[in-house]
């Protein structure tokens, strides 16, 4: 078996100029794409994205960090089913931007990744 069809398929390919992509990349590429989408925006997949866009104006306490984080969480698990979450937590800075730091775990293989980070 090669790495490649280990961790689930072949790699996929870069949105804006068409060139492959190594697994982990189409995994970042994947959950930017999930997380910037607010659900309702496409046409013929209504349910698709996430509600980070609804909680983004929401206060960042420890109850709105909470929630923004499982509002990642929740729709990476539900539309990246190569991978499983294992950890994620956000910080906000004075500037407005939002930083997710996540890890998973490949599910097809189990090997796990360290942490890897998506700003909004």
């Amino acid at each position: 078996m090669t790495a490649t069809a280990a961790l689930g398929g072949n790699p996929g390919t870069n949105r804006d100029d068409g060139t492959r992509l190594a697994f982990d990349e189409h995994i970042a590429q994947s959950l930017r794409d999930i997380a910037t989408t607010p659900i309702g925006s496409r046409i013929q997949r209504r349910d698709y994205g996430s509600y980070l866009f609804a909680l983004i104006d929401s206060a960042m306490n420890p109850a709105g960090r909470l929630r923004l984080t499982a509002a990642f969480v929740d729709a990476a698990c539900k539309w990246e089913p190569r991978i499983t979450i294992t950890d994620a937590q956000l910080r906000a800075t004075a500037d407005g931007k939002v930083t997710l730091t996540y890890s998973y775990r490949i599910n097809r293989s189990g090997e796990s990744r360290a942490a890897a980070t998506l700003t909004i």
